[in-house]
């Protein structure tokens, strides 16, 4: 993700027009993110100041949650004053709105009911429901979207909720694990996964909706913001930790959410609850 191979910005040469110099800078992952945070802004009328504050939130929401977990990278708790002062990186995005660099791995075994049993587990976690949604980036190219949102991410969780047999996610779902490169990135998958109202996750997110303590509890190992970034493991990571996090979390003198086992939770790998009996 940062490792070009060579200094500088890349050379695209003259076949991406006149103008390439003016906005290739802006294709770099903090870049074309902040981007979506503009947008989100401009679309739904929020100030820059509620913006910034709301995405403090949730590294803030992530970080206290990372403190508690001993395997995550990060695990030193931070304060809003802190993030709010932290250096730009990309306009709004600040140091604390990006997730790290890191390698890792991460595997799972996937099985029938009758085959874990044989092997003696017991508290057995169920998959309701998985669905893929991928796209050309046409949704790139025509002004019928604003770029406020996943396209993809929407119309996925759409179908995975009707696979799973869930009309009501808001008041159905108790808790989830969603993709949080940064800050923004996971404050507009709250609604696309239909949470949070199209123009309100800002809202929640500053009412604590997602908090470790709120209705919905979000990334509550710290995600990728204490976890770091590498490709395609921290997803598969979320998956298995699922069932064994509230027994890391739950232990006497700590405080956590106790998940509703009548209620799925979810898991949003990017184009990503705490021992589900169903997990969407």
């Amino acid at each position: 993700m940062k490792d070009t191979g060579y200094g500088g910005l890349p050379n695209a040469g003259s076949n991406f027009g006149t103008l390439v110099w003016q906005w290739f800078p802006n294709g770099s992952a903090p870049g074309l993110f902040a981007q979506l945070a503009s947008a989100y802004a401009a679309k739904f009328k929020v100030s820059d100041k509620d913006l910034k504050r709301a995405i403090s939130h949730v590294s803030l929401k992530s970080h206290a949650n990372g403190a508690l977990n001993p395997k995550a990278h990060l695990r030193k708790a931070v304060t809003l004053e802190q993030i709010m002062a932290a250096p730009i990186i990309a306009h709004p995005l600040g140091l604390f709105d990006c997730c790290g660099v890191s390698d890792g791995s991460a595997c799972a075994i996937v099985t029938t009911p009758e085959i874990a049993k044989s092997m003696g587990k017991h508290e057995l976690v169920s998959v309701k429901a998985i669905q893929l949604a991928v796209s050309s980036g046409y949704e790139g190219g025509f002004n019928e979207w604003d770029g406020e949102h996943f396209y993809t991410t929407n119309k996925c969780s759409t179908k995975a909720y009707e696979e799973a047999g869930i009309t009501n996610p808001r008041e159905e779902i108790s808790m989830m694990e969603l993709h949080d490169c940064f800050s923004i990135t996971e404050l507009v998958t709250y609604e696309d996964l239909h949470i949070s109202e199209r123009g309100h996750a800002w809202k929640d997110a500053l009412d604590g909706f997602y908090d470790r303590d709120g209705k919905v509890p979000a990334q509550i190992d710290g995600g990728l913001k204490c976890f770091g970034h590498p490709i395609g493991s921290p997803h598969l990571r979320a998956r298995p930790c699922l069932e064994g996090r509230a027994r890391r979390f739950l232990r006497p003198g700590r405080q956590g959410p106790r998940p509703d086992r009548r209620r799925p939770q979810v898991l949003r790998p990017p184009d990503r609850g705490l021992r589900p009996p169903d997990a969407v």
